[in-house]
């Protein structure tokens, strides 16, 4: 099976990390599969845990997905129900260790991508969807200042472009030493849209991080629920 090279490019980068050399976008990755699934592989001082080869397959398409027909349906009846992932979100169940270090490196990766000229700010950010996707975005600047759009928001379209509109957690990451990196407050606001109930994990280059619940980013918010009192 020949895979979209698209979708195959975060991968070969994860790759790239795990064996030093990135293998053809259109590969089978056999060597990344033959490797222990117990013992993982090594990524600098951590490494590749079984979670990453499930993600890796997922990617590649090994493992089934929803159509995208079902997909986009579902969306569409939800919106036209007025039911919102706001009503069924907080049913996701906890994100594990293994999640929390994989969501932490790919946003790590994306923030490699950033296109942020003016600022000189990069940051990444990797979105885990209710369902164990995960999608990564990076922060793109534009002259026109106003039309920038951050890391987070990135992720959040690319996945909600795809169907996807109920989120477990979020990993942000930029080159910032001294401080955690956290979501400015249009980055809160859109997240609310989804939920108030998902866990953003806000880190430092040499992996450590913080974790809030959107609630405790945002207090008193406004979110699609209110929309109905009226």
């Amino acid at each position: 099976m020949i895979t979209e090279p698209s979708k195959l490019e975060p991968v070969a980068s994860l790759l790239l990390h795990c064996h030093g050399t990135a293998p053809s976008l259109n590969a089978p990755f056999q060597a990344a599969e033959t490797e222990s699934a117990t013992k993982g592989v090594e990524i600098g001082a951590s490494s590749c845990s079984p979670l990453f080869f499930s993600w890796l397959q997922l990617q590649r398409g090994d493992v089934p997905q929803r159509p995208m027909s079902v997909t986009m349906a579902q969306v569409q009846y939800d919106c036209l129900q007025e039911n919102h992932p706001n009503d069924t979100n907080s049913s996701a169940s906890p994100v594990g260790p293994e999640q929390i270090e994989l969501l932490v490196h790919i946003c790590k990766e994306a923030k490699k991508s950033a296109y942020c000229p003016y600022s000189h700010f990069p940051v990444g950010a990797a979105l885990l969807t209710c369902d164990g996707k995960i999608f990564s975005g990076c922060n793109v600047e534009n002259a026109c200042y106003p039309l920038g759009i951050c890391a987070e928001r990135t992720a959040i379209q690319k996945a909600v472009s795809e169907g996807y509109v109920n989120f477990r957690a979020m990993a942000i990451a930029s080159n910032s030493e001294e401080d955690f990196i956290v979501p400015c407050g249009a980055c809160r606001q859109v997240m609310r849209e989804f939920s108030r109930d998902w866990d953003i994990y806000m880190t430092k280059p040499d992996g450590t991080y913080i974790v809030k619940t959107l609630q405790e980013l945002l207090p008193l918010s406004f979110g699609p629920e209110d929309l109905k009192k009226f």
